[in-house]
């Protein structure tokens, strides 16, 4: 569990904390006032969850050869295996670098 308590002041300031270790599991935020008086309020403000993108994995280059008259043609989208292991359908394009004729 992370605790943070307040200053006593309408002053906002910055809390972070490093939740890594809680990754994979359902958690939740509990704000609570604990005042007795007549009067409290709590302010909080810009929760922030950071999450690294998923990301291609690296593909190694593919050769193709395409022989002139042949009728083929290249996909536009392929599926990628992403960093996190889930797979996306991903526009692709091709760069011609030789001809055979």
């Amino acid at each position: 569990m992370l605790k943070a308590t307040g200053n006593n002041s309408e002053q906002y300031s910055r809390i972070n904390w490093d939740a890594s270790k809680f990754i994979g599991e359902e958690l939740y935020i509990k704000v609570v006032d604990n005042s007795t008086g007549g009067f409290g309020h709590i302010n909080v403000d810009d929760f922030s969850f950071p999450v690294q993108p998923k990301v291609i994995r690296d593909i190694p280059d593919i050769n193709v050869v395409i022989n002139e008259g042949d009728k083929y043609g290249l996909p536009q989208m392929v599926e990628a295996i992403m960093s996190d292991g889930s797979k996306e359908k991903v526009n692709v394009t091709w760069s011609l670098t030789k001809c055979k004729k």
